[in-house]
């Protein structure tokens, strides 16, 4: 077994102090970088339906949140952390029947990595590692956005 000169072992050492130092500095350009583990996820999940009520079940691959009903204005939160891998993934199925009794539902994912790091879709306030990503359920789709102050910002991703 061939063992580690003294030369390789100082490379090792000066490689793993310098990776340390840059990954700890509040300055780094690494801070919002996947390398924090476990990140904390709320997705808000809003009816701003005109006049009815939806039915809502959320699933991962581990959880099943079961069924929801939500009136309009009402919301449903999903808060998890996200996995060391970054690959939590929620997905959602809603139901609806509207005026003329035709039923509607749709499925779609309301939480991957992709939305995490987009800040088009997830907000990181007011913790750095805390993210929210809202969506609003309206009559005509499923809108994305990551701050309710702004809502001009939403984006519709989904229709019934």
């Amino acid at each position: 077994m061939k063992t580690l000169g003294y030369n390789s072992l100082m490379m090792m050492m000066v490689i793993t102090i310098n990776l340390v130092v840059v990954l700890s500095s509040p300055s780094s350009q690494y801070e919002d970088s996947k390398l924090v583990m476990n990140s904390k996820v709320d997705v808000h999940v809003m009816n701003e339906m005109s006049s009815l009520p939806i039915l809502v079940r959320c699933q991962s691959k581990d959880d099943d949140l079961g069924y929801h009903i939500l009136d309009t204005a009402e919301e449903f939160q999903l808060n998890f952390k996200n996995n060391i891998f970054d690959t939590t993934l929620f997905f959602c199925h809603f139901y609806m029947e509207d005026a003329a009794s035709k039923r509607k539902d749709t499925v779609f994912d309301v939480f991957t990595e992709n939305y995490m790091n987009n800040p088009d879709c997830c907000s990181h306030y007011p913790e750095r590692y805390h993210y929210r990503c809202y969506w609003l359920v309206r009559d005509d789709g499923f809108y994305l956005g990551p701050d309710l102050n702004n809502r001009r910002t939403f984006v519709r991703l989904h229709e019934w």
